[in-house]
């Protein structure tokens, strides 16, 4: 419905991957794969990959076992063991949607306290379905056809031993598809995007918008007011450059 509207107020729709930016004089030419686009200003609104382990066994069991929504697959695993590899902060609250199906679930986190707000922490401990390994890494996803399980490190004593089950859910955190702005604009080491209020980069013309920026709550709700912000600013700086329509 949105794009619905925004084409009938002219806006024109490209399913192209941007593979570069570059500036050209006054404005800026998006490079595509198969075309090139110049305009007074660029807003990236991008958004963010999963980020993978970059463990052996991760990228050829995925769809196998391996995954990274317990709604969606946990259903497949009703009555089994099952892992969570928690490094971020969503993890936990996925591994209590996974109680829903599975009859156990293992939480593997390198930190000693783990992840995740206190009150999901609380319900994790209670939980009897949930067991938390604490203090370690996951080292490699085992399996030929699909998963068996997971070979991991005691980050404390570095003993290694096999860990049977049946999936493994990975919550590695996300990871900012920012590389078509390296180099142009100011990222912070996450790769993040640094903006003021008015979405503007530390490169004129260009604004980011969404959970690409630094310190964005990351939810569709305020990205989308990003979006309107972005549009203002944008409409504001064009008119003070007397940027031409075409």
């Amino acid at each position: 419905m949105v794009q619905e509207q925004a084409a009938n107020d002219g806006a024109a729709f490209s399913m192209e991957t941007a593979t570069g930016l570059e500036q050209d004089g006054d404005g800026w030419v998006v490079v595509t794969e198969s075309d090139r686009y110049r305009a007074g200003t660029v807003i990236v609104a991008t958004g963010t990959k999963l980020r993978e382990l970059g463990v052996p066994g991760e990228t050829r069991l995925y769809g196998k076992g391996v995954s990274h929504c317990a709604s969606c697959d946990g259903p497949l695993y009703r009555g089994q063991t099952v892992g969570v590899v928690a490094e971020d902060e969503w993890a936990i609250q996925e591994a209590l949607t996974l109680t829903e199906y599975v009859s156990e679930v293992v939480v593997f986190h390198q930190a000693e306290e783990g992840t995740g707000q206190n009150v999901h922490r609380d319900r994790l401990r209670e939980d009897s379905r949930i067991t938390a390994r604490a203090g370690t890494a996951v080292e490699e996803i085992v399996g030929e056809d699909g998963v068996t399980g997971v070979r991991v490190r005691d980050l404390a004593s570095d003993a290694e031993s096999v860990v049977d089950l049946a999936a493994v859910f990975v919550y590695a955190g996300l990871e900012p598809n920012t590389d078509v702005l390296r180099d142009l604009v100011t990222l912070d080491d996450s790769g993040r995007v640094l903006t003021d209020a008015w979405m503007r980069t530390t490169q004129p013309g260009i604004f980011a918008v969404g959970n690409i920026r630094v310190d964005a709550p990351g939810l569709a709700l305020t990205a989308s007011a990003d979006g309107a912000t972005a549009a203002i600013a944008a409409h504001r700086y064009l008119e003070q450059r007397s940027w031409p329509t075409r």
